[in-house]
């Protein structure tokens, strides 16, 4: 999925869309900032073959996926948005309780 939203969309889903696209837009950069903070810790937990392979297939069958629950009309791109939203936020989640239980600190990232 893009972040362009086709006509269709009514302007309360669009206006929605773009708030979740926000969300995750800065879940994803704290996402990253803790995977930066991992390899300093454990620099194998990211080799480039390994990294390399599950970006590539995780995008091909999230975007196969969504297609078709899209086109299915079972979700709405308005639906997909904040979905997606909410898992990186939660990935985040994930980083900072790894990355506190590692330092013995509480870790917020942004």
């Amino acid at each position: 999925m893009s972040d362009i939203v086709e006509i269709r969309d009514s302007i309360p889903d669009i206006e929605q869309i773009a708030k979740d696209i926000e969300r995750y837009h800065k879940a994803a950069h704290a996402v990253q900032s803790g995977i930066a903070m991992l390899m300093n810790h454990n620099d194998k937990f990211t080799t480039p073959k390994h990294l390399r392979v599950g970006i590539d297939l995780e995008k091909a069958e999230l975007g196969g996926l969504t297609k078709l629950l899209v086109d299915k009309g079972l979700i709405t791109r308005a639906e997909y948005f904040s979905a997606i939203a909410d898992g990186v936020e939660r990935e985040k989640a994930e980083y900072e309780q790894r990355l506190s239980e590692i330092t013995g600190a509480k870790v917020t990232l942004v």
